[in-house]
């Protein structure tokens, strides 16, 4: 992707800041240019938010690479320990858009199978049901709600609620139930004409430190075109 040296928040007061992750940008610190970098270099005082890990800052929630959306940056330790008790308490609601390729049995539904981590492919998570065979780490209860919005020729347009977000729980929850998302190279088999996996974080609801209710959107960036 084009290297970005400025990024603008979508977001932004006395104890947090939100920006829209571009698609195929690394959310954490590496090797490659990452969101952090970029966030760093026009709010360094984030980076110096007791966080997660020490070359984070106050970033609160990870996006894969693939999937672009709204990522919080706490602006305090206070703010940090705040928004990290409202996450545990699964007070905020991350809506996000899909793509998916399958048949719908039904308008909506929720996907409530626990998750753990695959037991060969340390990049993969699975899902864990009376039909799993092994399986590393302990399984984690989560739940995934989408409703149909849209056909986009023999794909589906999903909206999709969180209120958790375990490693790839969108993923891998709609994978389980016959609805992959499209341009998923890790449960998804088939190849697509797109660049990223086609899943957007475009919405957060949540009350802030100050009492306020907020509700924030983005445009997804999907690539519909292709399709």
């Amino acid at each position: 992707m084009d290297q970005v040296s400025i990024i603008q928040p979508v977001f932004e007061d006395e104890s947090l800041v939100v920006f829209d992750k571009p698609q195929g940008l690394a959310a954490s610190k590496g090797k490659t240019s990452s969101l952090c970098d970029l966030v760093f270099e026009c709010y360094p005082g984030l980076a110096d938010v007791h966080g997660y890990n020490t070359n984070e800052g106050g970033m609160l929630n990870r996006l894969d690479n693939d999937t672009g959306g709204l990522v919080m940056f706490a602006k305090s330790d206070k703010a940090f320990e705040y928004y990290l008790g409202l996450m545990q308490d699964e007070k905020i609601r991350k809506t996000y858009n899909a793509i998916t390729d399958g048949k719908l049995k039904s308008d909506k539904g929720v996907v409530d199978t626990p998750i753990a981590h695959h037991p060969k492919n340390k990049k993969k998570m699975m899902v864990i049901d009376t039909m799993s065979g092994s399986f590393r780490g302990k399984p984690r209860i989560s739940w995934t709600n989408w409703d149909f919005i849209e056909k986009i020729g023999s794909y589906n347009l999903l909206e999709v609620t969180i209120v958790k977000g375990l490693r790839h729980q969108i993923r891998v929850h709609l994978a389980s139930v016959g609805q992959p998302i499209v341009g998923d190279k890790l449960y998804n088999r088939r190849v697509y004409p797109v660049k990223y996996h086609q899943l957007y974080a475009c919405g957060l609801e949540f009350t802030d430190m100050f009492g306020k209710q907020r509700s924030i959107t983005v445009s997804d960036k999907l690539e519909l075109h292709c399709l």
